[in-house]
């Protein structure tokens, strides 16, 4: 994910920022009154890790989000959700959140800015959708894929395929690369 307008992040603010995002995806598809649009994704519980950032090579010289060169946060995002039939894919459960600008706004205003007392965000004027990394072929650590399998009337416990993890963890697929 970009963040536009800002240079780094403290350590701080990097904690911030991970426990605002984590806490922001959750709300985005638990909170009551904006159930009705996403009702097939729910129960949803996240955890933000950040793995790295990446600086612009100089201070904002604009306030267009165009013209600006962003300082990128790599990051891992664990999640755990349930959803209805059909359920959407995992890479759509994690980006729908940014997909639209109404929604980063809601993030950055909300989220990062309200109750900012370092001011470490005060900058910042636009982030980007989450984009997830390009796939990679050749040797690497496979990344369990969350499934969906029909469970017994009334079990609540999400249902994997095997060699899944009952808590679908996709390491990196919050990552933001440049």
């Amino acid at each position: 994910m970009d963040l536009f307008g800002l240079t780094s992040l403290s350590d701080l603010d990097a904690l911030r920022y991970a426990t605002q995002l984590a806490a922001y995806v959750e709300g985005f598809y638990n909170e009551e009154f904006l159930r009705i649009t996403r009702s097939s994704v729910f129960d949803v519980t996240a955890s933000v890790t950040v793995q790295d950032q990446r600086s612009p090579p100089g201070p904002p010289a604009s306030e267009d989000c165009d013209a600006i060169d962003p300082l990128t946060m790599v990051f891992t995002l664990e999640m755990m959700y349930r959803a209805t039939e059909p359920a959407p894919t995992f890479d759509d459960v994690i980006t729908f959140p940014f997909s639209r600008n109404r929604s980063q706004q809601r993030f950055i205003n909300i989220y990062l800015k309200e109750g900012d007392v370092s001011g470490g965000f005060q900058n910042l004027l636009c982030v980007s959708e989450i984009r997830l990394p390009e796939e990679e072929e050749g040797p690497g650590e496979p990344v369990d894929e969350p499934t969906t399998a029909p469970g017994e009337p009334g079990d609540d416990e999400p249902t994997t395929a095997p060699g899944t993890s009952a808590a679908p963890t996709v390491a990196g697929t919050g990552s933001s690369p440049v």
